[in-house]
């Protein structure tokens, strides 16, 4: 694919760059591709909108509608260019077994790993960021205290970088993946383009060179969109994003180059997104 080794072809243009100041093409809720209604957690809630999605396909339809939030697997995510990745988990405590999650069930957290790995071994000079948080509407069921062997269980403890270096770095030491528990993301619920506009770019204004910095051009529904969609079943988060990512585009147009700027992550990015992040690091001013 056309971005499948994006880092490894601008190599020479990137190898003295600080990973957190390359800018990724990411995604948002990014084990979004799919639902497993067949896996129950602790959320009796959510356990019940499962079972009904299974009977009803109408109920099924509508659930996938506000919680799909990509088209392609982790792995094809990668090919694709995508470098930053948002793991929302949940955990189950009576197997001791995390999973990847958008409210519902997605896959399990070792699939997804699995499906970065297989992108690394195939790749020699690609550096991935993922970020890890617990899913909000299952915040009361997750228990994070073993994430960390799991993640190196499956990734390899040498594959895992403790600090941010330059790619060449990186590269020397072997290391090709970065977890992080904390991320600078500023977040506003809406599912307004122009407030979430306005937002980020006041947001942007205040970033630090210290941090992991990351613009999410992504919006929120709420309940009433979410009625309305129930109404309307031909609409969903893909639809109702197409004006926040026309909105990236006027941003890349007075910035850019961001400064300060890590990562900037979509839901549903098509190429020319992905393409356009990517060359933000090749601009000469």
């Amino acid at each position: 694919m056309l971005n499948a080794n994006w880092m490894e072809t601008n190599y020479e243009k990137l190898k003295d760059i600080n990973i957190k100041n390359i800018i990724l093409p990411g995604t948002h809720d990014t084990g979004a591709y799919k639902i497993d209604f067949s896996t129950h957690l602790e959320n009796k809630t959510i356990n019940f909108a499962s079972d009904t999605a299974k009977i009803l396909p109408c109920v099924g339809h509508i659930i996938k509608n506000w919680t799909i939030t990509q088209d392609d697997s982790l792995y094809h995510q990668l090919k694709r260019g995508i470098r930053c990745f948002d793991l929302r988990l949940s955990s189950k405590s009576d197997i001791q077994e995390y999973y990847i999650t958008h409210s519902f069930v997605l896959l399990t957290l070792v699939d997804g790993l699995q499906q970065i790995k297989r992108f690394l071994d195939e790749t020699t000079k690609e550096i991935v960021v993922v970020t890890v948080s617990s899913d909000w509407v299952n915040r009361d069921f997750y228990d994070g205290t073993n994430i960390i062997n799991v993640i190196e269980t499956v990734m390899g403890k040498n594959l895992i970088a403790t600090e941010f270096k330059t790619l060449e770095q990186m590269l020397a030491d072997g290391e090709r993946v970065i977890f992080l528990q904390g991320a600078n993301v500023p977040w506003i619920d809406t599912d307004s383009t122009d407030v979430k506009y306005n937002f980020l770019v006041r947001e942007y204004d205040k970033f630090q060179s210290y941090g992991y910095n990351i613009l999410s051009f992504t919006l929120t529904p709420n309940k009433k969109t979410v009625f309305k969609g129930i109404l309307m079943p031909w609409t969903n988060i893909k639809t109702m994003d197409k004006g926040i990512h026309k909105k990236y585009y006027e941003f890349n147009k007075y910035f850019i180059k961001p400064i300060n700027t890590s990562c900037i992550m979509f839901n549903f990015p098509d190429d020319n997104i992905i393409n356009s992040v990517i060359k933000m690091n090749f601009v000469q001013f």
